[in-house]
């Protein structure tokens, strides 16, 4: 009896055993804000690092507007790691989930990663409120990977930290993407109502030209008044394409 008992013991610390070292790699991470690396899909350098544009220099635009404006539709963060998991921390401005939208579309994110040359879907960000934690994707091998993380389509991005496996490094991309093509226009340019950021339009002619598309849609106010107008004037950029169609009245 007393080698019966001894031996039920061996047995389950030999199946505890893996499911605590377990337990201990999933906290074994290294996370990294989104600042240190590189922001693809923004018309200017200028004003809030997670906002399409500098809504303070840009003033005079239209309340509707400037609040559109700060929604993190079209960028992504450029980085390369050899980690075999890959997770996110990040923080929205609110709660409130749009009918039209998926949460994963409007408050979440999008990885993808170059495989033979070509960027391959690997995971999402599943929103779990204002601020998350998750892990996009694992299992994966250590060699070298490229990767691009869609932000946000609808809300405004507070923060965010990308985490990878203590042993692994992750490290400054580069853009992917040649020339700037800014587009503006309406919600269908913004991202509505795609399932997932990294499939809005923009970004799917990106990753299928090469071409750097920048998203400056606007859900129901691509009007084009005249600071709009000013502001656009202002992009360096080296074509454009205006699509003022959808939104505006007959007299507008």
């Amino acid at each position: 009896m007393r080698n019966l008992t001894r031996n039920v013991w061996i047995c389950l610390g030999l199946i505890m055993f893996p499911l605590t070292t377990f337990g201990q790699q999933k906290n074994n991470f290294t996370y990294v804000p989104a600042q240190e690396l590189l922001l693809v899909g923004k018309a200017t350098a200028e004003g809030e690092y997670f906002h399409r544009v500098d809504t303070a220099k840009y003033c005079t635009m239209p309340p509707a507007v400037k609040k559109l404006f700060t929604n993190s539709a079209g960028l992504a963060i450029s980085f390369t790691t050899d980690s075999p998991v890959i997770k996110a921390k990040w923080t929205v401005s609110g709660n409130y989930q749009l009918p039209n939208l998926t949460g994963i579309a409007q408050k979440g994110l999008d990885l993808y990663i170059k495989r033979d040359g070509k960027w391959q879907f690997a995971g999402v960000g599943m929103p779990g409120g204002v601020t998350t934690e998750r892990v996009i994707v694992d299992n994966m091998g250590t060699e070298e990977k490229e990767c691009l993380l869609y932000l946000p389509l609808y809300d405004e991005l507070k923060s965010l930290e990308i985490g990878v496996s203590s042993d692994a490094h992750i490290r400054k991309g580069e853009n992917p993407f040649k020339e700037k093509i800014v587009v503006y226009g309406s919600s269908i340019l913004q991202g509505a109502s795609a399932s997932r950021p990294g499939m809005a339009y923009p970004a799917r002619l990106s990753r299928s030209s090469g071409y750097n598309f920048i998203n400056l849609g606007l859900s129901g106010n691509g009007k084009m008044e005249k600071e709009v107008a000013g502001m656009l004037a202002d992009i360096d950029a080296d074509a454009f394409i205006l699509d003022c169609i959808p939104n505006p009245s007959p007299k507008e």
